[in-house]
């Protein structure tokens, strides 16, 4: 019979910990720094950061819309204080932005 990995014999000893979930739902990865997991934090960084660079450059900047597009900037909000910033910058720009658009 296969041994399985050593971390699913010995799970974290930490549980539920409000403060580093807050924390992650301000600055995604930042929960995992707090628990010490600095080389998950960096992964999730680089992918979040990933995907909404990839989006922007899809999307272009009106496509984080809270006024005009609620239902899909609720789906955005759950990046956290991004996504408002985001929005907010858009609301600066009227949507003249010209990220994305050269593609």
């Amino acid at each position: 019979m296969p041994k399985a990995p050593e971390n699913m014999n010995n799970p974290p000893a930490h549980g539920f910990d409000p403060v580093g979930g807050v924390l992650a739902f301000a600055v995604p990865g930042l929960g995992y720094v707090v628990q010490g997991e600095k080389g998950r934090a960096v992964r999730l960084v680089l992918g979040v950061g990933f995907l909404v660079v990839v989006g922007l450059l899809i999307g272009g900047l009106d496509a984080v819309d809270r006024v005009n597009d609620r239902w899909w900037f609720l789906a955005q909000a759950g990046l956290g204080p991004l996504a408002w910033g985001l929005d907010w910058l858009r609301a600066g720009t009227s949507g003249a932005s010209s990220i994305g658009r050269a593609i």
